[in-house]
Protein backbone atom coordinates (compact mmCIF):
# COMPACT_ATOMS: atom_id res chain seq x y z
CA UNK A 1 0.00 0.00 0.00
CA UNK A 2 1.63 3.58 -0.99
CA UNK A 3 0.70 6.08 1.34
CA UNK A 4 1.81 9.32 0.20
CA UNK A 5 5.76 8.44 -1.10
CA UNK A 6 6.31 5.34 1.15
CA UNK A 7 5.28 1.91 1.12
CA UNK A 8 3.56 0.36 3.61
CA UNK A 9 2.82 -3.50 4.09
CA UNK A 10 -0.23 -4.42 6.30
CA UNK A 11 0.06 -8.04 8.02
CA UNK A 12 -3.47 -8.78 9.39
CA UNK A 13 -3.46 -10.37 12.92
CA UNK A 14 -5.69 -10.09 16.23
CA UNK A 15 -2.95 -10.88 18.20
CA UNK A 16 -0.69 -8.65 19.55
CA UNK A 17 2.37 -11.58 20.60
CA UNK A 18 5.48 -11.89 18.94
CA UNK A 19 4.84 -8.43 16.50
CA UNK A 20 8.36 -6.82 17.06
CA UNK A 21 9.91 -10.49 16.34
CA UNK A 22 7.83 -10.95 12.91
CA UNK A 23 8.50 -7.85 11.86
CA UNK A 24 12.33 -7.81 12.58
CA UNK A 25 12.08 -11.39 10.57
CA UNK A 26 10.27 -10.20 7.56
CA UNK A 27 12.26 -7.33 7.05
CA UNK A 28 15.73 -9.14 7.43
CA UNK A 29 14.10 -11.56 4.84
CA UNK A 30 12.81 -8.59 2.53
CA UNK A 31 16.53 -7.28 2.69
CA UNK A 32 17.77 -10.22 1.16
CA UNK A 33 15.03 -10.55 -1.45
CA UNK A 34 14.05 -7.39 -2.74
CA UNK A 35 16.11 -4.29 -3.80
CA UNK A 36 15.92 -1.54 -1.44
CA UNK A 37 13.74 0.78 -3.58
CA UNK A 38 11.26 -2.28 -3.17
CA UNK A 39 11.54 -2.66 0.46
CA UNK A 40 8.35 -0.87 3.09
CA UNK A 41 9.43 1.97 4.75
CA UNK A 42 6.60 0.55 7.19
CA UNK A 43 5.41 -2.66 8.82
CA UNK A 44 1.89 -2.33 10.28
CA UNK A 45 -0.50 -5.27 12.07
CA UNK A 46 -3.70 -4.57 11.68
CA UNK A 47 -6.41 -6.20 12.81
CA UNK A 48 -8.85 -6.96 9.52
CA UNK A 49 -8.15 -5.86 6.26
CA UNK A 50 -11.36 -3.76 5.21
CA UNK A 51 -13.20 -4.66 2.19
CA UNK A 52 -15.79 -3.03 0.35
CA UNK A 53 -18.97 -4.49 -0.32
CA UNK A 54 -17.88 -6.61 -3.53
CA UNK A 55 -15.85 -7.95 -1.08
CA UNK A 56 -12.16 -6.19 -2.34
CA UNK A 57 -10.12 -4.40 -0.47
CA UNK A 58 -11.04 -1.36 0.32
CA UNK A 59 -7.52 0.55 0.31
CA UNK A 60 -8.66 3.67 1.14
CA UNK A 61 -10.28 2.94 4.49
CA UNK A 62 -7.03 0.76 5.14
CA UNK A 63 -5.09 4.02 4.10
CA UNK A 64 -7.41 5.71 6.74
CA UNK A 65 -6.61 3.23 9.68
CA UNK A 66 -2.79 3.36 8.96
CA UNK A 67 -2.91 7.28 9.36
CA UNK A 68 -5.11 7.15 12.20
CA UNK A 69 -2.97 4.92 14.14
Amino acid sequence: LMLGDRLALCICTDSDAHKHDISSALRRALQERLPSACQPDTIAFVPVIPRNVRGKRDLGRLEAFLTET
